[in-house]
This record gives C-alpha cells, structure tokens and sequence, in this order.
C-alpha cells in the first residue's frame, strides 16, 4: 500500500509569483517616481541660473545656496532610479546617470571656493554701503555743528523766545545754554549713528558667515556623497549586468507561470495510472 505525499512545490511558486510580481510593481513606483525627482530637480536647477548675472557676487553667492539646499531631490531621485531599474537595457542609462553623478559631485566642490570668494566681496560691499552711509549722515552733523557755530547771539535769543512761547525749552534761560544743548543733541545723534553702523555691520556680518559656514559645508557635503555614488554604482554596474535585486526580483511573472504550468503538467503525468 503505497501513502500519498504532498507537493509544496506549486504553492511554494506561487508564492514567489506573488512575492515577484508586488516587488516588481513596487520598483516600478520607485523607478517612475524617480525620475520624476530627477526632472523636477532639473527644472529647479534652470530657475536658479535664471536670469543669469554672474558679475553680481550676491547673485553668486545666492546661486550656492539654493544649489547646495536643493541637493537632497536629485540624489534621492538617484537613489531611486538605480533601486527600480531591473532590465540589463538599463545598463547604458545607468552608466550615464552614474558618471553625472560623479560631475555634479566635483561641481559641488567647485562651488565652495565659489561661494568663499563671493562671500567676501559681499563683505566688502556691505562695508563700502554703511561706511558712505555713515559719512554722509556725520557730514551733515558736522555742516549743521559749523553752522551752529556760526549763528549770533540775538539770533539765538530770537529762537529760544519763539520756543518758550510754546511751552519749548522753558528749562533753557540763555542763547548760551541753549547753544550748548544744541551741540550737545548733535553729539549723541553723532554717537547713534556710529553705534547704528556698528550694529548693522555687525549683523550683515554674522548672517554672511552662518550662510557661507552652512552653504560651504553643504557643497562639501553634497560633493563627497554624489562621488561616493558615482564609485559605488560604477563599481556595480562593471561587475554585473545591472544592479543584482533579490533572486524572487529577478524572476519575472512569465517565468513563474511557465514554470506552474510545466510542474502541474509532471504531477498530472505522475499520478496517470500505468497500463496493467
């Protein structure tokens, strides 16, 4: 009396179908959206360079920036790309996207002596705009004290009179007292002005190098991680066909139903009863 055994073997492949075909859909969804953060990267990368006015350090320096803070969309667009391309068709585009990956790394490089100099002249700008600013406004402080200086006693009398039928100035008794006030209301507009120079340079200053500090560390950064990229990806693209996936990955739906189809046929022809 001969005991039936069960065969696994068709569930166990349907189970890889199933597992192959959801894996397959799922690196479709990554492949597409990767492109996708790819184009829109792109896109992005034109608007920052329009319009172009490269003679402008600001405009240099700003182009870093928005560079270096766009940097994660390509590369997660990348990274993308690479884990949902399975076809060894693939093989040429994926090259391509690898060495652009190892240009726009050594282009994030070039960007932080870029931004450095840039940096600087924006700092000698900021210096040049409030020290003539400063020098204009104490030049005219110093006008109004030689004018000051030069107006008569009676004249002086004359004003306070005016004021003190206001109900102005009713502390100030003489043209002297009053003249000295005036000099020294001058001299703490003189001292403002200064303090508010120095506190503007101060501040222009400080907001320049946190963006050039953080902008600078980013292109350094962005630079290393796409040449890390680029040797990573070349390294497997010249030792596989493309990018090995998982062994259910790589078996397609055909595959599997040909294989189901040719396993249930040896079951049928196994269990046919012989010929007496």
């Amino acid at each position: 009396m001969t005991q039936a055994t069960p065969n696994n073997a068709p569930a166990e492949d349907n189970k890889n179908f199933r597992k192959a075909a959801i894996e397959t859909r799922l690196r479709a969804i990554f492949r597409l959206a990767g492109y996708g953060l790819l184009a829109s990267a792109l896109l992005d990368v034109i608007a920052v360079f329009v319009p172009p006015n490269f003679d402008d350090p600001v405009w240099r320096f700003k182009v870093v920036g928005d560079l270096v803070e766009r940097m994660p969309v390509p590369l997660m667009g990348l990274i993308l790309v690479f884990y949902g391309e399975l076809s060894a068709r693939s093989k040429p585009l994926l090259k391509t996207l690898s060495i652009l990956s190892l240009l726009v790394g050594i282009a994030f490089l070039a960007l932080i002596p870029l931004g450095l100099v840039a940096s600087q002249k924006i700092n000698d700008q900021n210096n040049l705009q409030i020290g003539a600013r400063f020098t204009q406004q104490i030049d005219q402080i110093k006008d109004r004290k030689t004018q000051l200086g030069k107006i008569k006693p009676e004249d002086l009398d004359r004003a306070l009179t005016l004021l003190n039928n206001q109900g102005k100035l009713k502390d100030i008794k003489s043209s002297s007292q009053f003249k000295s006030t005036l000099f020294s209301e001058l001299a703490k507009a003189e001292d403002q002005i200064k303090s508010e120079a120095d506190n503007t340079r101060k501040n222009l200053t400080t907001t320049l190098v946190k963006n050039s500090v953080k902008w600078t560390l980013g292109a350094l950064l962005a630079g290393i991680i796409f040449i890390l990229f680029w040797r990573i990806t070349s390294r497997r693209l010249d030792d596989t066909m493309t990018i090995r996936p998982s062994r259910s990955a790589r078996v397609t739906a055909e595959q599997v139903a040909e294989s189901l189809i040719a396993e249930n046929k040896q079951n049928e022809a196994g269990e046919a009863p012989s010929p007496s």
